[in-house]
């Protein structure tokens, strides 16, 4: 890969740090994304950088500002992947910018993806990143939403959306249910859909999601107030309040 034209960014601040929007730049950063940062993949970047003979941040020959946010080497060190930030500022209402993967097998890009967003403004964050077996895994956090997805070297995409407190281990993805005081699961590589179960069932095997018991906790002490305020809201019959503020 030729640098011809490309100038390394320095030490000047980026649009986009790890993926998330720089307030320092952008006068903003969604609330979804804030303590976000560095991963094991945006590491792996450097290494993916290094095999492509690239910077990992860098300013194109157009002014773009272009950064590997996340990358992942398998252990033989034959199949390449990353996401990449391509950003710039037009004008100080507008910003265009996208984030894009690819999958490099024997120097040829085999998977060219637009990871899909709310709306890329708001960034992109990777979680997680890795190669299992021929399977690409990744989990990526968007304005709204998490999302894991795996590919196939042939192109294949599985993309499920889950929430944002998950654990991948014992070669699945769990997270915290929607649902009180359960966990979800996907099977790994495949995304395939696995039983629920309880917090202790998921404790005794290894794939208890972080954040488990504050989330369902939180959510309790959300419905006691929600449930407060009908009442109240009865009594009062017409009450123009606003009910208690949702939270988590």
């Amino acid at each position: 890969m030729s640098d011809e034209g490309n100038v390394e960014r320095g030490g000047a601040e980026p649009l986009y740090r790890d993926g998330v929007p720089n307030p320092e730049r952008l006068g903003f950063m969604p609330v979804s994304m804030a303590g976000l940062g560095p991963t094991e993949s945006s590491v792996a970047a450097i290494e993916v950088a290094r095999v492509l003979n690239r910077p990992v941040e860098f300013v194109d020959e157009q002014g773009y500002e272009r950064s590997i946010i996340a990358g992942a080497v398998d252990a033989e060190g034959k199949l390449l992947a990353w996401v990449e930030n391509k950003s710039k500022e037009i004008t100080s209402q507008y910003v265009d910018v996208e984030f894009r993967l690819k999958i490099m097998v024997d120097n040829q890009i085999v998977v060219d993806w637009v990871v899909e967003t709310y709306n890329p403004y708001f960034g992109c964050h990777v979680g997680y990143m890795a190669w299992h077996d021929q399977w690409l895994v990744l989990i990526y956090r968007e304005k709204h939403d998490t999302y894991a997805c795996t590919f196939t070297l042939n192109g294949t995409m599985r993309r499920e959306c889950i929430s944002d407190y998950w654990l991948v281990s014992k070669g699945q993805i769990s997270f915290v249910s929607e649902r009180p005081y359960l966990v979800e699961r996907f099977s790994l590589p495949e995304l395939a859909r696995l039983g629920d179960l309880s917090g202790e069932e998921a404790s005794a095997k290894g794939v208890l999601p972080p954040r488990f018991e504050e989330v369902n906790k939180r959510r309790e002490e959300r419905e006691k107030r929600h449930q407060a305020w009908l009442e109240q809201k009865g009594r009062n019959g017409n009450d123009k309040r606003r009910p208690p503020e949702v939270i988590g």
